[in-house]
């Protein structure tokens, strides 16, 4: 039984310190509402996050996803749109 405890308490002790070395995570919410896994890297976010929120709104592109939220990629330039909405837009303008 003595035995059975030291073990389990040895995992227990060694589980937090593997935790205590882990890389911390991105600090982003995800569309499905869950935190990103990825690790962080740009003051707790990881790259993809970070050049999100760090991209001023002017700079992004100006269409809606088809869950109804603006597009999160930078524009092109001379264009109000990302490259596969700049695709889009001009092959409906050309009808």
């Amino acid at each position: 039984m003595k035995q059975l405890l030291s073990l389990i308490v040895m995992l227990i002790i060694s589980t937090a310190a593997i935790e205590a070395t882990a890389a911390p995570r991105c600090r982003a919410i995800t569309k499905k509402g869950t935190q990103c896994k990825r690790k962080a890297r740009h003051k707790g976010y990881c790259k993809q996050h970070w050049i999100i929120i760090n991209t001023p709104k002017a700079k992004l592109c100006k269409a809606r996803t088809n869950r109804g939220i603006q597009c999160s990629r930078k524009r092109q330039a001379g264009s109000d749109y990302c490259w596969q909405h700049a695709r889009k837009y001009a092959a409906s303008s050309q009808r």
